[in-house]
């Protein structure tokens, strides 16, 4: 069965911590106290399941996360540090629009820091502006999804 974290009712939460498969849509929107997540199971982030959680600081994800959704983490101006798996695949359109202080990620496949760099190789899509107003959002060019388009 699917193990799911649907809403989050407590908007004063600070720490989360859950074994669920999948977060769905919008399940911490708004939570502007929440400051640290631990997913060690999540698979799939769902559209704008953290979007607006200002204080989001410190985020641990599963090794197996394939998928984060459109406007996931937008507007979490202190998320400063990600570790992406390389399970990953899809990141959604604005995933981390506005994420100001956005300045490292790391590819745990070899634990190199990415930073104006390439995303890990698994990562067959970025969705549009999915870096944009960020330290790194050279990483919104898709080179998969641009040459997908010159095809059409």
């Amino acid at each position: 069965g699917r193990k799911s974290v649907v809403l989050c009712l407590n908007k004063d939460i600070e720490v989360f911590e859950s074994d669920a498969d999948y977060i769905e849509d919008g399940t911490f929107r708004r939570c502007q106290y929440l400051k640290h997540i631990s997913l060690p199971n999540v698979i799939e982030i769902g559209d704008e399941a953290f979007i607006g959680c200002v204080s989001l600081h410190e985020v641990h994800l599963s090794d197996h996360l394939s998928s984060i959704g459109n406007g996931a983490f937008m507007g979490c101006h202190f998320l400063d540090y990600i570790e992406l798996p390389s399970s990953l695949t899809t990141i959604g359109d604005m995933a981390f629009c506005d994420c100001a202080n956005l300045t490292h990620i790391l590819n745990n496949y070899n634990g190199t820091l990415v930073s104006e760099k390439k995303l890990h190789p698994n990562v067959r899509y970025v969705g549009d502006n999915a870096f944009v107003d960020t330290p790194l959002e050279c990483l919104s060019d898709n080179p998969i999804k641009d040459s997908l388009d010159e095809n059409v």
